[in-house]
């Protein structure tokens, strides 16, 4: 019942969100065109519990793991409530409620969103990763990591791990 209620909560937070999204306050690097054979180097750190790197949602930077076990990208309730207050994100957003498993075998479920852009910020900044319409779950646990999950992952094409420089290298698809 206490699920139910934070989801109710949640989605009343986002019924007071603005009725159109603000443009992205970054500068926009990836006007020129991004060559077929290139590849995009990203940088990670290797925190012990996995690859972390910026990526960014809507606009707004956050911290993510790259989770190649994960089969779905996962957000917090801390996530979306930041994308709300920047109004990054808003009502009709939200898709549906999605059950999944997690580590530990159990089952649980969160509201889904389309996530209108993901961006990957690469070493050169021609070469690097914009996604549009990403669908991400919200974990009803306020403070579980960001997981980048193989629905994006398989997205991005071919890479390599480069690990004694603790960077990826990912074939850009076209």
């Amino acid at each position: 019942m206490k699920r139910i209620l934070l989801f109710i909560a949640g989605t009343l937070a986002l019924a007071s969100c603005e009725t159109k999204q603000k443009p992205s306050d970054r500068v926009n690097p990836y006007t020129d065109t991004i060559d077929v054979e290139a590849k995009t180097i990203v940088k990670y750190q290797d925190e012990g519990n996995g690859k972390t790197l910026t990526v960014w949602l809507n606009g707004i930077p956050f911290n993510t793991v790259w989770d190649t076990g994960a089969s779905m990208t996962l957000i917090s309730m801390h996530e979306l409530e930041t994308l709300d207050k920047h109004g990054k994100i808003k009502l009709s957003d939200w898709t549906g409620l999605k059950s999944f498993s997690m580590a530990d075998g159990s089952e649980t479920y969160g509201p889904k969103f389309n996530i209108k852009e993901l961006y990957i910020k690469g070493q050169d900044e021609r070469h690097s990763i914009r996604l549009t319409d990403i669908e991400v779950t919200v974990s009803l646990n306020p403070v579980a990591p960001l997981l980048l999950g193989m629905d994006v992952i398989g997205r991005l094409g071919n890479y390599t791990d480069n690990q004694d420089k603790q960077q990826l290298e990912i074939e850009t698809v076209q």
